[in-house]
């Protein structure tokens, strides 16, 4: 679990909102001191929360699924933050 927080403190800062991964990938930001995950699919960038929502892991980009996954978990989110599986049933709220 320190491992996940360790990289989102040391993220590049999300300046003015900008950030735009490739399609097809996803990356954690800092929004301020917050995480943030953000992902680009089927041409729509997706800003969320980067902490799972059941026992607050940072999660991590799933290149094959195009999903963001709990390390902790187990817990999966489709890009714009919905349950996919559990044990979470708390979707990721949305970043600004």
């Amino acid at each position: 679990m320190a491992e996940g927080w360790v990289k989102a403190e040391t993220a590049a800062p999300d300046t003015a909102a900008n950030t735009v991964p490739a399609e097809g990938a996803g990356i954690i930001v800092r929004h301020g001191r917050s995480p943030v995950a953000v992902s680009t699919v089927d041409g729509v960038t997706c800003r969320v929360s980067a902490v799972c929502t059941h026992l607050h892991g940072v999660l991590s980009w799933n290149d094959a699924e195009h999903t963001w996954d709990c390390p902790l978990h187990g817990s999966r989110f489709t890009p714009s933050g919905d349950v996919l599986q559990g044990p979470t049933t708390a979707k990721l709220p949305a970043v600004d």
